[in-house]
Protein backbone atom coordinates (compact mmCIF):
# COMPACT_ATOMS: atom_id res chain seq x y z
CA UNK A 1 0.00 0.00 0.00
CA UNK A 2 2.94 2.45 1.17
CA UNK A 3 4.12 1.70 -2.42
CA UNK A 4 1.36 2.23 -4.28
CA UNK A 5 1.09 5.67 -2.60
CA UNK A 6 4.44 6.50 -3.24
CA UNK A 7 4.48 5.45 -6.97
CA UNK A 8 1.47 7.70 -7.40
CA UNK A 9 2.56 10.66 -5.51
CA UNK A 10 5.77 10.27 -7.94
CA UNK A 11 3.33 10.11 -11.04
CA UNK A 12 1.37 13.13 -10.12
CA UNK A 13 5.01 15.02 -9.29
CA UNK A 14 6.23 14.14 -13.30
CA UNK A 15 2.96 15.13 -14.86
CA UNK A 16 3.21 18.18 -12.71
CA UNK A 17 6.58 18.92 -13.74
CA UNK A 18 5.86 18.17 -17.57
CA UNK A 19 2.84 20.87 -17.26
CA UNK A 20 5.13 23.00 -16.11
CA UNK A 21 7.34 22.76 -18.78
CA UNK A 22 5.47 23.07 -21.58
CA UNK A 23 3.60 25.96 -20.05
CA UNK A 24 7.20 28.07 -19.58
CA UNK A 25 8.19 26.09 -22.81
CA UNK A 26 11.74 25.89 -23.85
CA UNK A 27 14.80 28.60 -23.28
CA UNK A 28 16.05 29.62 -26.91
CA UNK A 29 19.24 28.81 -27.40
CA UNK A 30 21.42 31.54 -28.35
CA UNK A 31 25.12 29.43 -28.33
CA UNK A 32 26.54 29.42 -32.31
CA UNK A 33 27.21 31.91 -35.17
CA UNK A 34 25.00 35.24 -35.43
CA UNK A 35 25.37 38.27 -37.94
CA UNK A 36 23.93 41.65 -37.74
CA UNK A 37 20.55 41.74 -40.26
CA UNK A 38 19.24 44.80 -38.79
CA UNK A 39 20.14 48.00 -36.77
CA UNK A 40 17.86 50.75 -35.94
CA UNK A 41 19.97 52.86 -33.73
CA UNK A 42 22.70 53.43 -36.19
CA UNK A 43 21.93 54.42 -40.16
CA UNK A 44 24.65 53.08 -41.20
CA UNK A 45 27.12 50.31 -39.13
CA UNK A 46 29.49 48.25 -40.52
CA UNK A 47 29.13 44.50 -40.92
CA UNK A 48 29.76 42.39 -37.64
CA UNK A 49 29.28 38.74 -37.23
CA UNK A 50 29.08 37.10 -33.86
CA UNK A 51 29.87 33.50 -31.83
CA UNK A 52 28.19 32.98 -28.24
CA UNK A 53 29.93 30.15 -26.57
CA UNK A 54 27.86 29.69 -23.74
CA UNK A 55 30.19 32.07 -21.62
CA UNK A 56 32.08 34.41 -24.20
CA UNK A 57 30.53 36.53 -27.27
CA UNK A 58 33.02 37.25 -30.04
CA UNK A 59 32.55 40.17 -32.26
CA UNK A 60 34.51 40.44 -35.95
CA UNK A 61 33.69 43.47 -37.12
CA UNK A 62 34.56 45.14 -40.85
CA UNK A 63 35.80 48.41 -40.03
CA UNK A 64 38.00 49.74 -38.83
CA UNK A 65 40.69 46.87 -39.37
CA UNK A 66 38.58 43.81 -39.17
CA UNK A 67 38.94 43.82 -35.43
CA UNK A 68 38.12 40.77 -33.05
CA UNK A 69 37.34 41.10 -29.62
CA UNK A 70 35.37 39.08 -26.70
CA UNK A 71 33.40 39.50 -24.07
CA UNK A 72 31.71 37.35 -21.13
CA UNK A 73 28.03 37.04 -21.14
CA UNK A 74 25.36 35.72 -19.28
CA UNK A 75 21.47 34.48 -20.70
CA UNK A 76 18.70 34.46 -18.54
CA UNK A 77 15.27 34.54 -19.29
CA UNK A 78 14.35 37.15 -21.57
CA UNK A 79 17.77 39.03 -20.50
CA UNK A 80 21.37 39.30 -21.89
CA UNK A 81 24.11 40.53 -19.77
CA UNK A 82 27.43 41.75 -20.58
CA UNK A 83 30.22 40.74 -18.33
CA UNK A 84 33.83 42.20 -17.03
CA UNK A 85 35.86 41.47 -14.30
CA UNK A 86 36.10 37.55 -14.81
CA UNK A 87 32.78 37.87 -15.14
CA UNK A 88 31.55 39.09 -11.70
CA UNK A 89 30.50 42.48 -12.72
CA UNK A 90 27.74 43.45 -15.13
CA UNK A 91 28.49 45.98 -17.66
CA UNK A 92 25.32 46.02 -20.08
CA UNK A 93 21.83 44.70 -19.75
CA UNK A 94 19.56 44.09 -22.62
CA UNK A 95 16.23 42.82 -23.44
CA UNK A 96 16.58 39.58 -25.85
CA UNK A 97 13.59 38.30 -28.50
CA UNK A 98 13.61 35.54 -29.87
CA UNK A 99 12.02 35.08 -33.62
CA UNK A 100 12.50 32.40 -36.03
CA UNK A 101 16.21 31.81 -36.42
CA UNK A 102 16.88 35.24 -35.25
CA UNK A 103 16.90 37.32 -31.67
CA UNK A 104 16.60 41.07 -31.12
CA UNK A 105 18.77 43.17 -28.76
CA UNK A 106 16.77 45.80 -27.71
CA UNK A 107 18.06 49.19 -25.96
CA UNK A 108 16.10 52.61 -25.27
CA UNK A 109 17.81 53.63 -28.96
CA UNK A 110 16.61 50.88 -30.97
CA UNK A 111 16.58 47.56 -32.00
CA UNK A 112 19.89 45.25 -32.98
CA UNK A 113 18.95 42.24 -35.07
CA UNK A 114 20.99 39.14 -35.50
CA UNK A 115 20.27 36.33 -37.76
CA UNK A 116 21.85 32.82 -36.97
CA UNK A 117 24.35 31.63 -39.58
CA UNK A 118 24.79 28.28 -40.78
CA UNK A 119 28.04 27.18 -42.96
CA UNK A 120 31.54 26.86 -42.65
CA UNK A 121 34.48 29.45 -42.29
CA UNK A 122 32.84 31.20 -39.46
CA UNK A 123 33.36 33.24 -36.19
CA UNK A 124 33.12 29.58 -34.37
CA UNK A 125 35.95 28.07 -36.14
CA UNK A 126 38.43 31.09 -36.56
CA UNK A 127 37.93 31.04 -32.08
CA UNK A 128 38.58 27.19 -31.82
CA UNK A 129 41.47 27.25 -34.32
CA UNK A 130 40.27 24.85 -37.01
CA UNK A 131 40.63 27.81 -39.81
CA UNK A 132 42.92 30.37 -40.53
CA UNK A 133 42.34 34.26 -39.71
CA UNK A 134 43.17 34.63 -43.94
CA UNK A 135 40.29 31.29 -44.78
CA UNK A 136 38.26 33.20 -42.55
CA UNK A 137 38.93 36.82 -43.47
CA UNK A 138 37.51 35.48 -47.37
CA UNK A 139 34.67 33.72 -45.85
CA UNK A 140 33.46 37.07 -43.97
CA UNK A 141 34.13 38.95 -46.62
CA UNK A 142 31.80 36.99 -49.21
CA UNK A 143 29.50 36.84 -46.24
CA UNK A 144 29.19 40.65 -45.92
CA UNK A 145 28.77 41.48 -49.49
CA UNK A 146 26.01 38.57 -49.82
CA UNK A 147 24.33 40.56 -47.02
CA UNK A 148 24.88 43.73 -48.90
CA UNK A 149 27.94 45.52 -47.78
CA UNK A 150 30.67 46.70 -49.22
Amino acid sequence: MTSQILLIMLLSLNLVSCLNASRVGQKKEIVGNWFISKNTILENYYYQEAYFDGKEVYFFTSQPNQILFSNGYAYEGDKLYFLTNERKDTVNTFSLKHHDGTFEIKTDNGVIEYTRMMGDKTLSDLVTDQISKESFGEAFSERMKKNGFY
